[in-house]
């Protein structure tokens, strides 16, 4: 794989069966995975979470690894209470950058 960074933005080609053997016989837990994907794909990568119960605990690792990581999560409306329970569970446990995104609405 070759990421190339430049200004802030990130490019990354498709890995290739070789580096995905490489990548699976050298990354043994989900930290070490974290770990990497901070350290090679973007320092700044966020997290996508419906803050399920997987979700939850992938965040805490993350928050482990890199406290001020970011994570988000999209709010269609339709999201229950025991969600935005969670986040600000996570909020208050946390200092990770948590952000809810909307979509826009016609006019």
């Amino acid at each position: 794989m070759i990421i190339k960074r430049n200004l802030g933005t990130c490019v990354m080609s498709q890995f290739t069966q070789e580096q995905v053997s490489e990548l699976n016989n050298k990354l043994k837990t989900p930290e070490e995975v974290l770990q990497w994907g901070l350290e090679n794909i973007h320092p700044k990568l966020a997290l996508a979470s419906s803050f399920g119960a997987e979700d939850v605990c992938v965040i805490h690792m993350l928050s482990k690894i890199n406290p001020e990581a970011r994570v988000f999560s999209l709010d269609t409306g339709r999201l229950n209470q025991e969600t935005y329970d969670i986040m600000d569970e996570i909020r208050k446990n946390t200092i990770l950058k948590l952000k809810l995104l909307f979509l826009m609405q016609p006019r």
